[in-house]
């Protein structure tokens, strides 16, 4: 016997920890029963109510009814265990499954809070392959010298060649104002500084110019002259004084003075063309001290002119400049600007 107790004293023991382990649990437990049980409570007197109702009124449906009521009772009963167990099973296994979302959960509180990393703008942007401008094609100086040797075919169909290039256009206004077309001319010109503004320093420009605002294309050459700037005045005012232009072309260069002067004109172009316009001699002798002072080729020879007697503006006015005959003050504007003006 003492032998038997011995080998029952470990069983015992592993008994003993087991319910001291389940008893706090089983302890905690036991609120959910009880709110479990309070249903099935509230239930009873229901239930036996509606039993001896059921007897009174009909005996042999209870009889019939009795199994199946008893087996109601059977499934309530089994199901409160249950019941209790259940929350036992989710107090036991809520620790494991909290340590196996611990992680993930770290990783996603973590990276909630961050955005994506922003697309690099480089590879957003679409990488256009900037071309540069290509510069217009040209002719060479060879190509150029035979087309002008061959005459004025060839330098059309150079021209047509090289739609763009300044040389070849100012070449074809030459050419072309040798044949007389002037408007031809003029319009070659106009091309030559759309391909080229820098064209309009060409000399070449001021003498086919020159010659087409003599011509029928006269109108052509003086709008063409608006957009030489400074040396489209020049020509203008050496149309304007000029012995052997016409009489209609020098008022119309005068017109074209009067009311388009160049912004960017000279002092001295700007100075001759006021003592031009000047309406008597009084005005004249006026502006002499800004002759003087702004005064070069032009305002020089017309200097000159009124201290011969001429420069009125018609033949018939021969005493126009009488108040400047003899005058200190003119002949003291010529000595100086005659030493300042280069042969």
């Amino acid at each position: 016997m003492q032998r038997g107790a011995t080998r029952l004293l470990p069983q015992a023991k592993t008994v003993g920890s087991r319910a001291a382990q389940l008893l706090p649990r089983a302890q905690r437990l036991l609120p959910n029963a009880k709110r479990l049980a309070r249903p099935v409570r509230r239930a009873l007197p229901r239930a036996g109510r509606w039993a001896r109702n059921t007897v009174r009124s009909a005996p042999r449906s209870l009889l019939i009814a009795a199994p199946f009521v008893l087996l109601i009772a059977i499934w309530i009963a089994h199901s409160v265990p249950s019941r209790h167990r259940h929350p036992a099973e989710l107090a036991l296994t809520a620790p494991t499954a909290a340590h196996t979302s611990a992680a993930p959960a770290a990783v996603h509180v973590g990276s909630a809070p961050s955005e994506p990393a922003p697309v690099s703008a480089t590879v957003l942007t679409p990488t256009a392959t900037v071309t540069p401008p290509t510069a217009p094609a040209q002719a060479d100086d060879a190509e150029l010298r035979l087309a002008v040797a061959q005459g004025l075919p060839a330098m059309a169909a150079l021209a047509a060649k090289y739609a763009a290039d300044p040389q070849v256009l100012l070449a074809l206004a030459s050419a072309e104002a040798q044949a007389q077309r002037y408007d031809s001319a003029v319009a070659s010109i106009e091309r030559a500084l759309d391909a080229a503004p820098s064209a309009a320093q060409n000399g070449k420009l001021m003498g086919i110019l020159w010659r087409a605002a003599q011509s029928s294309a006269a109108e052509e050459s003086f709008a063409c002259m608006r957009r030489l700037g400074a040396r489209g005045s020049d020509i203008e005012f050496d149309l304007a004084t000029t012995a052997g232009v016409r009489e209609s072309v020098r008022e119309r260069a005068k017109t074209e003075l009067s009311n388009n002067l160049a912004l960017d004109a000279s002092a001295d172009t700007r100075a001759a063309t006021a003592l031009l316009l000047a309406p008597d001699c009084v005005s004249r002798k006026a502006l002499l001290p800004r002759a003087e002072r702004d005064g070069g080729k032009r305002t020089l020879a017309m200097l000159e002119r009124f201290s011969s007697g001429a420069g009125c503006s018609s033949s018939s006015d021969g005493a126009c400049n009488a108040c400047l005959l003899g005058s200190a003050a003119l002949a003291q504007a010529i000595s100086k600007i005659s030493a300042g003006t280069k042969p």
